[in-house]
């Protein structure tokens, strides 16, 4: 089973967005072309329920898929208004099989426990693991007051090189909070970027 047939069998609908249809890029791949357009939404289905509507709280309404002129691929979730929100994201992929795979995981996949930390890498497929751990591996324990105010020092320093990239600032600039497998009391605030994690005490 393919990637294609996999997101299918699974329940998600590719709508297309025009100006270039699914059915083009199926056939054009069932005939060996190089698909050089595609323009998707990818959408959980959801049994007696419209496409449009909101889906479990956990899961985005929908998730974009852009073609780019190099003939790679972004995953767009982008619902926060303003954002991009905690949720929200963009990744990108060499292949559409590539991002399908990474739509079913954002979809039906579960949270990567890291030392004890719970990461939502289904939901962030910006993220790449060996990053977050290394990040989880190395993070500093400090208070709440001392990441308020770290945390604020990378929102300014985020705002100082990417003035006009949302996507950059929010990624250099805001933090994950991860939860613990058994501390409930600690967070682990991990950046966008997956660069750099604090262990977080009250």
């Amino acid at each position: 089973m393919d990637s294609l047939e996999r997101a299918l069998s699974l329940g998600l609908v590719l709508i297309p967005v025009s100006p270039f249809v699914l059915e083009k890029y199926v056939e054009d791949r069932i005939r060996g072309k190089t698909v050089n357009a595609v323009n998707y939404c990818i959408i959980r289905k959801v049994q007696s329920i419209s496409p449009t509507f909101a889906f479990a709280k956990d899961y985005p309404q929908y998730a974009v898929v852009q073609w780019r002129p190099d003939n790679t691929f972004t995953l767009v979730v982008n619902e926060s208004h303003p954002g991009p929100g905690d949720t929200d994201f963009i990744a990108s992929f060499e292949t559409f099989e590539d991002v399908l795979d990474a739509a079913v995981n954002l979809y039906f996949g579960q949270p990567l426990v890291i030392g004890g930390w719970m990461v939502p890498l289904h939901h962030h497929p910006e993220l790449s693991e060996a990053q977050v751990r290394r990040a989880i591996a190395q993070a500093q324990t400090i208070t709440v007051r001392k990441f308020d105010l770290l945390q604020q020092e990378y929102q300014r320093s985020a705002l100082r090189q990417f003035p006009d990239n949302i996507w950059e600032q929010a990624f250099a600039g805001s933090f994950l909070r991860l939860a613990h497998t058994s501390e409930p009391q600690v967070s682990c605030m991990l950046l966008r970027n997956g660069q750099i994690a604090f262990i977080v005490h009250p």
